[in-house]
């Protein structure tokens, strides 16, 4: 049996775009969730702090050659050492991202350049205990997934048409 002018491939791009949509809106709600569980900090300091180090040291290598003793000189300058901290940068870095070069690819990152230390957080280190927040959210999400997607798919039949 033989089906004419169905136009496959027009109907499987609208069901993909859909689905796509679906999967784009479901992890809006995944970044909602994240940032509700994020660990916030409470020590702060004056946003924008600085301090000024003064900092001496007499240097044994220079360009991975060792300098002989007699010839070491002391060193010394004065450094501007940024001491901010500001509660909720690592709940504000949590973001969507969508891969422009893979569309279907949509992920979920925490941590930027003001905020590096995410994975310290969610795994933890030898003098801190880890605070997971990104596994709970994504373990306690992925099961409702799919029916987010089918919810958005209902919501559009028209586009299938």
């Amino acid at each position: 049996m033989r089906v004419a002018n169905w136009r496959a491939m027009e109907i499987f791009g609208k069901v993909q775009e859909v689905a796509r949509q679906g999967g784009s809106a479901f992890m809006d709600d995944v970044v909602v969730v994240a940032k509700g569980n994020c660990p916030v900090g409470t020590i702060t300091r004056e946003p924008g702090g600085v301090s000024i180090r003064h900092l001496r040291f007499t240097p044994k290598r220079s360009r991975g050659v060792t300098i002989p003793v007699k010839k070491r000189k002391e060193v010394a300058f004065t450094v501007k050492h940024w001491t901010g901290r500001i509660p909720g940068t690592l709940q504000a870095s949590i973001r969507k991202v969508l891969k422009g070069s893979r569309p279907d690819n949509i992920r979920v990152y925490a941590g930027h350049f003001k905020a590096p230390y995410a994975h310290f957080v969610e795994y933890g280190t030898v003098k801190m205990k880890a605070q997971p927040f990104m596994r709970p959210t994504f373990n306690t999400m992925k099961g409702k997934a799919k029916k987010g997607v089918e919810k958005v798919m209902k919501q559009s039949p028209g586009a299938f048409k």
